[in-house]
């Protein structure tokens, strides 16, 4: 005759005694991974610290990517010049169409930002002549500036 076991005993002598292996390769049916039995495993994926370290990296790839955006979307004020001389070359040519700049620089001064460089662009002859700029701003009586090209 047996006698009855308190259900308190069998429950810790179920949690002591080890599963057997499962035919998928010690998996229980339907999981990634084994689960240990006090669930440690699905506790770590919780925590605090796990959420905030995903926050930290989402939000550094953010700000990283918002500034390398900035950076390419708005041009600095050397570029401004350059461009802004550019135009003002294109006005002055024969066959604005056939231009193509060579590297130009620009350094700053009182009153701006002085560019040269040169210019590869058709005569009135259709010949292909390299031509040297230099862009001066020139500030007026009322305040405003404008860009003087001179061509050497």
């Amino acid at each position: 005759m047996s006698t009855p076991v308190p259900e308190r005993e069998a429950a810790s002598a179920e949690e002591a005694a080890p599963e057997a292996p499962q035919a998928s390769g010690g998996f229980a049916s339907g999981s990634a991974a084994p689960t240990p039995p006090d669930g440690t495993a699905v506790q770590r994926w919780r925590s605090p610290r796990w959420v905030a370290a995903l926050l930290a990296a989402a939000a550094g790839f953010i700000a990283i990517a918002v500034s390398l955006l900035f950076a390419v979307l708005v041009p600095t004020p050397e570029e401004r010049a350059i461009e802004e001389c550019r135009q003002s070359v294109l006005e002055q040519l024969k066959a604005p169409a056939t231009a193509q700049f060579g590297d130009a620089k620009a350094t700053e001064g009182d009153d701006g930002y002085s560019v040269s460089g040169y210019v590869d662009a058709q005569n009135g002859f259709g010949a292909l002549i390299r031509t040297d700029y230099r862009c001066e701003p020139i500030k007026l009586r009322n305040g405003e500036v404008t860009v003087f090209v001179s061509f050497t």
